[in-house]
């Protein structure tokens, strides 16, 4: 991720990892142990239509998809049938820089996508900004230090 502040406003360059269909097994290998925000989408019908968008600091976007889909522990019980059909596709972006960086980030993935099994509501930026830029890049591969040379 980068991440450039110009007068009032903030400026981000994420990178997504290709779209991966949801297995539990392949995404525990996948994921990394970074923080990050997981976005979860429903191909079933053959149009991608976003489900749940999911940020995680401290455990890593790994253990965060772990105890995402606990039976015990699930922080979103509504995504749980969705994990039990085929089509329920995940990407992530790792955001390591700061958990303030996360919350502005995230933030703006819920506004700009408006997943279904979340809610914008109580979700605020940090404040810290006028207004929150992100530039996207699909199939980053490996999500990692994305550099995107001249996107500011």
């Amino acid at each position: 991720m980068e991440k450039k502040i110009k007068g009032a406003d903030a400026y981000y360059a994420i990178g997504w990892s290709k779209p991966f269909e949801y297995n539990r097994i392949t995404a525990s290998r996948i994921l990394p142990d970074l923080p990050g925000i997981l976005f979860f989408s429903d191909n079933s019908k053959g149009a991608m239509k976003p489900l749940l968008a999911f940020a995680t600091w401290r455990e890593g976007l790994r253990t965060g998809m772990r105890d995402l889909f606990d039976d015990m522990f699930s922080k979103c019980k509504p995504i749980m049938p969705y994990a039990e059909k085929k089509g329920l596709i995940y990407r992530y972006t790792v955001i390591d820089s700061t958990k303030l960086d996360l919350r502005d980030v995230f933030y703006w993935v819920l506004r700009s996508y408006n997943p279904v099994l979340n809610t914008i509501k109580g979700v605020t930026p940090t404040s810290r900004y006028g207004n929150i830029y992100v530039i996207e890049r699909e199939n980053a591969g490996n999500a990692d230090n994305v550099r995107l040379p001249g996107s500011f």
